[in-house]
């Protein structure tokens, strides 16, 4: 595995917009989404709710149809070379669960996860790298790109 991860951070991440988005919540006492993850502590909170919680891990019939979805669309999919692009990509668990069907088809595949969080993005980066053979590795890619 790379030791490095490349990563794009959109600009409204740069300090100054994190902090007005911030100061914005605060006056209308409105939780932004983003701040429920915004540190490495918070996105394990927030995947280890999702892991309790999530109906993608705990509802059969949830897990089934995502299943058949991705069987449908990896048997569709005709060009050899596949870009998944993970948006709102969480923990990379549905994503990477694309990748190892379209592996399995002999498709040489690229993954872009993007989350808000980049402590997300390395956590589904981390994910995919489990599944992408080790020739297939050097296509993935990862980008923090928030909104």
């Amino acid at each position: 595995m790379k030791a490095i991860a490349n990563v794009a951070i959109h600009s409204s991440q740069f300090p100054e917009n994190v902090r007005r988005d911030l100061l914005a919540s605060l006056r209308s006492r409105r939780v932004n989404h983003k701040f429920h993850y915004d540190s490495v502590k918070q996105t394990q909170k927030w995947l280890a709710l999702h892991q309790i919680y999530s109906p993608t891990r705990n509802d059969a019939d949830c897990m089934a149809m995502y299943e058949k979805s991705f069987i449908a669309a990896a048997a569709h999919i005709s060009p050899s070379s596949v870009h998944v692009i993970g948006l709102g990509c969480g923990g990379g668990q549905k994503d990477t669960r694309l990748l190892k069907l379209l592996s399995a088809a002999d498709k040489e595949i690229s993954y872009t996860p993007c989350d808000v969080a980049s402590a997300m993005v390395l956590v589904a980066r981390q994910t995919a790298l489990a599944v992408v053979s080790d020739e297939k590795r050097a296509e993935l890619r990862a980008n923090a790109d928030t909104q």
